[in-house]
């Protein structure tokens, strides 16, 4: 039997009964006099320290978007916060370190400025901007940037990883980084194999092997590869092809505490247990998942895993032409790709027979107290559910937002911030996770809507990365209070 959080019964139980959970600030209590938790205990810990896979999906390792004890105060008003805005070309990635400092991945990556006109309805025109990384203080407001533009790969922001050995990984363009992150100058770069100008490394993680874990795709031959990189030297120590197109990557442990590298693509999820040197397929747990019985799925979103499950849901595909639907699978139950399909439940309160979506940021979960959160950016919605033991979904609350960022909850605070296009300009919105309550509503400068990330530090800050596709820069935009 799974095990759930002691929270989740008091939580849900509050939320359904329109009660507040705390009577003071409004958060929740993680405490009692059995039970304390250890936040080294949520493998979502802290998600800004860790990799991104693709743009807009900033995540912790196993992708849950979790964070405790950072952001606003639940209780901040408009006159409380100071916006400011800082110009950069094209941000879309962004990390932190528990430290006076925010990291900015950047560039043009492919078909952004495609999500953004869905969402805000503008005409498609994306910044021919170079690939950079780049690091803000704000207690000096000083920039330092590091050209990525060594790499003759597509014009692909990869992603970077800050790793335990104090460097920063980033891929861009086909090529690998390894920097020193206080001086910020890039130490050695490799270039990676390629099939001409049309591969892509669209996959960067790195498990408690330490191992870099690089993902790529040929569109040439459609060639896709795994591969293990050692950080000291940046040589490939193992690669091994996989099934597998897009950077729909996360790890996590199994009951038996083995690592696996969980990822999936249009017909099947797969998984590979991760070893020093070694990537090695797990075929017992092979899984066809089918939405509408037609055999088609229209590409995935990345693995959420937490409490023992891995979630995901259809469609990252802008010309979707079914509802999407959210599945999971137990990690430690066995899949063989003969098993009948998986059969998810419609992911929005659609009626039965739904409506055609599509989301590029994925879930989001509270691993508290086992919400997911969900978005469909071609209707503008976003929800909030957990599932049941018997396949079915519990919808707790759905709201209409023409939402674009990737979903990012603090867990201790029970707050979601996402986004609103509205009005020509792009809002920052943090809501209440249980109900899905506007607590506060923040105008930006933006006025494009902003494929890219949001994050919160543990000194009280929200940053987003302002894209504004087709206009001549855009913001990393800072939400304080100060």
């Amino acid at each position: 039997m799974r095990k759930r959080h002691w929270l989740l019964t008091l939580v849900l139980g509050l939320a359904l009964a329109g009660c507040s959970n705390d009577g003071g600030d409004g958060t929740v209590d993680v405490t009692d006099d059995d039970v304390v938790v250890d936040p080294d205990d949520l493998v979502g810990y802290r998600a800004s320290l860790y990799p991104s896979h693709v743009p807009s999906e900033r995540t912790n390792l196993n992708g849950t978007n979790t964070l405790l004890d950072v952001g606003l105060p639940r209780d901040a008003t408009l006159d409380d916060v100071v916006v400011e805005t800082i110009e950069m070309p094209f941000p879309v990635i962004l990390y932190t370190r528990e430290i006076d400092e925010i990291f900015v991945m950047g560039g043009t990556p492919l078909a952004l400025d495609r999500y953004a006109s869905l969402v805000d309805g503008l005409p498609m025109g994306e910044n021919a901007t170079a690939p950079y990384f780049a690091k803000f203080v704000p207690s000096t407001g000083e920039i330092t940037y590091l050209d990525l533009d060594r790499g003759e790969g597509l014009p692909y922001v990869g992603g970077a990883v800050i790793h335990a050995d104090g460097y920063v990984y980033a891929v861009s363009q086909a090529h690998l980084y390894r920097i020193e992150p206080e001086a910020m100058v890039i130490e050695a770069s490799v270039a990676l194999p390629t099939d001409g100008p049309a591969t892509v490394y669209n996959g960067l993680i790195t498990g408690r092997t330490g191992e870099l874990i690089l993902k790529s795709l040929s569109f040439l031959t459609g060639a896709t590869m795994l591969s293990l990189i050692d950080g000291e030297t940046l040589e490939t120590v193992f690669s091994t092809p996989c099934d597998c197109a897009s950077a729909r990557i996360a790890l996590a442990l199994d009951g038996d505490g083995l690592e696996h590298l969980y990822h999936l693509n249009r017909e099947q999820t797969f998984r590979y247990v991760v070893e020093p040197g070694s990537l090695t397929l797990d075929e017992t747990w092979v899984a066809r998942f089918d939405p509408d019985g037609t055999g088609i799925n229209e590409e995935p979103t990345s693995p959420v895993i937490f409490d023992g499950r891995v979630h995901y849901t259809t469609n990252t595909n802008l010309d979707a032409a079914t509802p999407m639907r959210v599945f999971w699978q137990d990690v430690d139950a066995v899949y063989t790709p003969d098993m009948p399909p998986l059969t998810g439940p419609l992911m929005f309160d659609d009626g039965p027979d739904g409506l055609a979506g599509a989301s590029f940021g994925g879930l989001a979960a509270d691993e508290l107290t086992g919400i997911l959160i969900g978005n469909d950016q071609v209707r503008g919605l976003v929800n909030a559910f957990v599932t049941r033991d018997d396949g079915s979904i519990d919808v707790l609350w759905q709201r209409e937002f023409n939402h674009s960022s990737a979903n990012t909850v603090v867990s201790d605070r029970q707050v979601l911030y996402v986004t609103d296009f509205v009005d020509g300009s792009n809002h920052l919105v943090m809501l209440d996770l249980m109900t899905g309550d506007e607590l506060l509503r923040i105008p930006t400068p933006a006025t494009r809507a902003s494929i890219g990330s949001v994050i919160c530090t543990p000194g009280g800050d929200v940053y987003m990365a302002a894209n504004e596709s087709g206009q001549p820069t855009g913001f990393l935009v800072r939400i304080h209070v100060p």
